[in-house]
């Protein structure tokens, strides 16, 4: 299991100013995947592909029921970003 974090920018139509917000996602990982996902660190970018699944469970500290939406991995790419020579665009990937 790790949590992946997806950001979106743009510009306010009124005052002109770059906005953004960061959005978290869970991802489930399995087998193989679980041991490539292991050596990832914080700050990598990853290409991820998988099924969203949502599921219920009941907490230890109340009877409540909790929904949690995670993604179930089914493919794992990291990508390996070149220095930036002014083109904003990943140049290279390389399998995990």
């Amino acid at each position: 299991m790790f949590s992946l974090a997806t950001k979106s920018s743009w510009r306010d139509p009124e005052s002109g100013e770059w906005l953004s917000r960061t959005d978290w996602h869970r991802c489930a990982v399995f087998g193989r995947l679980a041991q490539a996902a292991a050596v990832l660190k914080t700050g990598n970018y990853v290409h991820v592909q998988g099924q969203l699944q949502t599921r219920e469970y009941n907490s230890g500290k109340d009877s409540e029921k909790h929904r949690i939406t995670e993604i179930r991995v089914s493919s794992l790419f990291k990508i390996e970003r070149l220095a930036n020579n002014g083109d904003s665009e990943t140049e290279g990937q390389a399998e995990v």
